[in-house]
């Protein structure tokens, strides 16, 4: 699997998407109930069959893009990302619309059918963006006003999905042609060198310990020495490496 598809498969599995599922397991309740965009003379169970599929698609699709959006050019701030995520989104997701209203309620499949619809797709999807948006930041288990985020500098933060942006960062590991950062709620693939990584860190929060791994000094809750090498147990069981050279160094400079 390559680093995006490790991306989008941690970020589907993740306990926040948990909740951001529940969410839209409630919104397509509601949807039902109210039989939202002239379904209301449908029954009952093809309603929930409609809104609820729809509802878990739109989610997986919510995932699978806010990883890629957050890695690409285009996301250089909230408004610019969600806009480009809705329209990524709208794009997949008005053909399954069209799909599912003409296998549950006998709508034709017609290409002047399909543009109806991206409008109408396009709104719910710009509401669900924002409102997932929402509920990310106001998390009380990742949002931490004080102290942790100015550990995580801007280049690197705004390259991580939203439920980690505002985490106590831990570690950054070299993994190919991206980095994994280690935080309190759960870690992530960014694409980013690591010598940019590196540079783009306070040296004063942690140091290198290896070429590919870089950590931070506070996280570390036990040294393991063995034949000249050490290694590092940080919070959250997560195991780091520190090569001779590395070693030698550190403990030069009092840091190990």
């Amino acid at each position: 699997m390559n680093g995006a598809g490790k991306m989008a498969l941690e970020n589907l599995v993740s306990a926040e998407r948990g909740r951001d599922f529940a969410i839209l397991f409630g919104i397509g309740l509601f949807m039902a109930a109210i039989g939202a965009f002239d379904t209301n003379g449908a029954a009952v169970g093809r309603r929930l069959t409609y809104w609820l599929g729809l509802m878990m698609i739109a989610g997986v699709t919510h995932n699978f893009f806010s990883v890629r959006v957050a890695t690409t050019r285009f996301a250089t701030g909230i408004w610019r990302t969600s806009i480009v995520l809705a329209a990524a989104m709208t794009i997949l997701l008005t053909p399954v619309v069209w799909l599912f209203s003409a296998v549950i309620f006998g709508a034709a499949l017609s290409p002047t059918r399909l543009l109806a619809l991206t409008p109408g797709v396009l709104v719910v999807n710009g509401a669900l963006v924002a409102l997932l948006g929402v509920t990310q930041q106001r998390n009380p288990e990742t949002a931490n006003p004080i102290g942790p985020t100015a550990t995580i500098p801007e280049p690197i933060r705004e390259m991580l999905p939203v439920p980690l942006r505002q985490s106590t960062i831990h570690a950054v590991q070299a993994e190919d042609h991206y980095i994994r950062i280690h935080t309190s709620d759960g870690s992530a693939l960014i694409r980013m060198t690591m010598r940019n990584a590196i540079a783009a860190l306070d040296p004063s929060f942690g140091f290198q310990t290896h070429r590919s791994w870089w950590v931070r000094e506070a996280s570390i809750r036990d040294i393991c020495w063995k034949r000249g090498r050490a290694t590092l147990q940080l919070d959250r069981d997560i195991t780091v490496p520190v090569s001779r050279n590395f070693a030698k160094q550190l403990v030069e400079e009092k840091r190990l």
